[in-house]
């Protein structure tokens, strides 16, 4: 704890927090349950600190969010991370869940951004936000049946948001079904998008040069 306490005072004279994928993988797999179970949270920078404001028994998952997103505003993306984590553990917030899976999804952490998208519809199923991000990570890892599955719920829900229909656009090209592509993709254009202009030209030039 004492050689973190240096690395988290050190990061706040310069100025500079980190988020690389050892110290996630580190924060995860160590720090996080140490700070649990000395009834404490980590500092910006993977210290173990015990600090009232962040105590996990006192400090309300409402005030957490607004510090993550505060966090996350001066891109300081390890401590918005720690406080939606605490948030989500203490009232399984589906907004703390989709938050977390953003963050990692942003660095690069595809399966468990997947893991915390589908957490936040589990707890917040009527949102349709997480399906798209979802989807979006699906299609990253080139799972194209299930970015389709996740879309579809939204173009169901909201027939009237262009960018799902854009998307099942894509991802129908990739599994070579043009008649679904173009359906999709002239929707999108119907509900005036010009990004499924663009899409569509795109997507019909991959499919006619396979």
């Amino acid at each position: 704890i004492a050689t973190f306490k240096k690395e988290y005072e050190l990061s706040i004279e310069i100025q500079n927090v980190i988020m690389s994928e050892d110290l996630l993988i580190f924060l995860i797999g160590y720090l996080f349950p140490l700070a649990f179970a000395q009834n404490c949270c980590l500092g910006d920078w993977g210290a173990a600190i015990s600090d009232e404001m962040y105590n996990i028994n006192t400090t309300k998952s409402e005030k957490l969010m607004e510090q993550g997103y505060e966090y996350f505003n001066k891109k300081l993306y390890y401590s918005a991370f720690q406080a939606f984590y605490l948030a989500s553990n203490q009232g399984k917030l589906g907004e703390a869940e989709f938050n977390l899976g953003c963050l990692w999804y942003d660095h690069g952490f595809t399966g468990l951004a997947i893991q915390r998208f589908s957490n936040a519809i589990e707890f917040d199923p009527k949102n349709t936000t997480p399906y798209l991000n979802r989807g979006a990570a699906y299609y990253d890892l080139e799972e194209y049946d299930k970015a389709i599955a996740d879309y579809l719920k939204i173009v169901k829900d909201n027939p009237t948001e262009p960018d799902p229909f854009i998307n099942l656009g894509n991802a129908y090209v990739q599994l070579g079904k043009k008649a679904q592509a173009i359906e999709n993709y002239d929707k999108a254009i119907s509900l005036g998008s010009a990004d499924a202009v663009s899409a569509k030209k795109n997507g019909l030039t991959l499919l006619d040069a396979r």
